[in-house]
């Protein structure tokens, strides 16, 4: 089963933790997920940059799937 994460906002820039990159975000899984607010990480930069940068231009959710 897939489960879907919905970003609702990131702040900050993209970190680089060592073994990971994060970024400060609120998010929530599924639609009925409770919303978090706590760092979004990811082995990759490259994702988290795009998710970063679409905040800047835009309001509306990221939604993600496995």
């Amino acid at each position: 089963m897939e489960e879907e994460m919905i970003v609702h906002w990131t702040r900050g820039p993209v970190e680089d933790f060592g073994d990971c990159y994060a970024v400060k975000a609120i998010y929530q899984m599924g639609d009925e997920g409770e919303i978090k607010k706590e760092y979004l990480c990811h082995l990759d930069e490259e994702p988290l940059l795009e998710i970063s940068n679409h905040f800047k231009v835009s309001i509306k959710p990221w939604k993600i799937s496995d």
